[in-house]
């Protein structure tokens, strides 16, 4: 049997250590194929309350080491809209599983880019997209990212939007939206 066990804690100072751990058990007689666990982990608040998040998380079961699936989906990105910079003009840098991908580039309100023309990238179910603004003189900005999850239902061959957005005071803000495909290998 391997345990799966989740612990998470929000600050590495944070004074109440890991939250409460959740373990997903998969037995040696599990079925091969592709599967989902969804299971709570319930998480201490600094008021001492707590609540319960949902996760979840996708895994493939195969009979030997030789077997562990490739990268068996292409994500092919359309579009990058900037709907509103961050300042005057952004130098916007976009990565895949932490590769970059494009950019940097000086973006302005406004502006569409097209990206159709990048080669493809191969992903597995789950591909973590961001969008970082660059800086010169100081840190870079995470503007926002997300985890793409191909489950059995997803829209394969069908134009995607995902609005990344930032908000750092009510006048200080960002926001874009990117479009992709992915398509089955």
């Amino acid at each position: 049997m391997l345990q799966i066990g989740f612990l998470e804690q929000d600050s590495a100072f944070s004074p109440h250590g890991w939250d409460e751990p959740a373990f997903v058990d998969i037995p040696e007689n599990h079925p091969v194929g592709s599967f989902r666990s969804i299971f709570p982990l319930r998480h201490g608040g600094m008021s001492g309350g707590t609540h319960i998040q949902e996760y979840h998380l996708y895994y493939d079961v195969v009979e030997n080491r030789n077997d562990i699936p490739e990268q068996r989906y292409l994500l092919e990105l359309v579009s990058l809209k900037c709907n509103d910079a961050q300042e005057a003009k952004d130098e916007i840098v976009l990565k895949v599983n932490g590769d970059q991908v494009w950019g940097a580039w000086d973006v302005k309100s406004g502006e569409t880019f097209d990206l159709s023309t990048r080669t493809p990238r191969e992903i597995n179910r789950l591909a973590t997209i961001e969008l970082w603004e660059s800086d010169a003189h100081s840190r870079n900005d995470l503007i926002d990212r997300f985890n793409l999850v191909i489950t059995d239902d997803f829209h394969f061959g069908e134009e995607l939007p995902n609005v990344f957005s930032w908000r750092s005071t009510p006048t200080i803000d960002a926001k874009y939206t990117l479009r992709y495909i992915v398509r089955v290998r």
